[in-house]
């Protein structure tokens, strides 16, 4: 999935404020990544112009398929979800190295990846500890790696020549917008076919973008239209015809009568119709 947002804006206004997405479209697909980030391409395209003149900053983990989009525009940028960075050095130098941590953080925070990853190396090159030096490792060819991605993408962008506003913040950890999803359809001991869990994933994102009541809304009053334009004869000539007639016996339709739900509402309607 890919949540495509504009920014920023302070949701609240206390000591410690909280931000919300400036408007977000979420775009969850059931399918390969090139297939998916045609799609992506296609909908930026639609809502905005000239989309290979502007920056599109793409955040994720290091997840292979995620770095690949930023082929599919001309002035794509990847960032390297620095969340993943912190929480791995947390990880792997927390409890062992707990000043050497303190050292690795800040050098992250200052964008000083030599420096972040000098003191990686140094720290493997000294550990003792085979499976503590086996993740040591691992993290220092991860900083490796992907160092050029890990740099905070406002830097980058001003080096690229771009302007760059004071309020633009860091993009933040991608998992605070995955777990929306996750929670529904993955956490509560479920299962799903393709496409229900195609269905469940559009109605989350019309949910989160705040269009589910509208898009519902919508739904219903076309499939009214359509039930409608399909009928010949009027329902209520049908449930309350006259004593005397061979078709049906005089009675109610309990549906009707069932408050506001939309099946009544539907029904009611249908009972006014006249026949052709």
């Amino acid at each position: 999935m890919a949540v495509i947002h504009e920014g920023w804006k302070p949701r609240t206004k206390g000591k410690k404020p909280d931000y919300r997405l400036v408007n977000p479209t979420y775009i969850p697909i059931l399918s390969e990544s090139k297939e998916f980030w045609e799609h992506v391409r296609g909908l930026i395209h639609a809502s905005y112009k000239d989309i290979d003149n502007i920056p599109i900053i793409i955040n994720g983990d290091g997840a292979p398929w995620i770095r690949e989009g930023q082929l599919s525009f001309s002035q794509g940028l990847y960032q390297y979800d620095r969340f993943h960075i912190a929480k791995e050095l947390r990880s792997v130098l927390g409890q062992r190295n707990p000043k050497i941590h303190v050292q690795a953080q800040q050098a992250l925070r200052k964008n000083d990846l030599g420096r972040l990853l000098f003191i990686v190396t140094e720290t493997w090159a000294k550990c003792q500890s085979g499976e503590h030096k086996k993740r040591l490792e691992e993290l220092k060819d991860l900083l490796l790696a992907n160092h050029k991605y890990i740099v905070d993408y406002r830097i980058r962008l001003k080096e690229q020549g771009f302007e760059v506003p004071s309020h633009w913040r860091s993009l933040g950890a991608a998992e605070s917008n995955v777990n929306k999803f996750k929670n529904r359809t993955g956490k509560r001991g479920r299962a799903w076919s393709p496409a229900g869990l195609q269905a469940i994933l559009l109605t989350l994102s019309q949910l989160f973008e705040g269009n589910l009541s509208n898009t519902l809304s919508r739904s219903i009053q076309q499939a009214e239209e359509w039930v409608l334009d399909k009928v010949n004869c009027g329902m209520g000539r049908l449930v309350k015809g006259p004593r005397d007639s061979v078709g049906a016996k005089s009675g109610s339709f309990p549906a009707t009568r069932n408050g506001t739900k939309g099946y009544a509402k539907l029904f009611r309607e249908l009972q006014k119709l006249q026949p052709i």
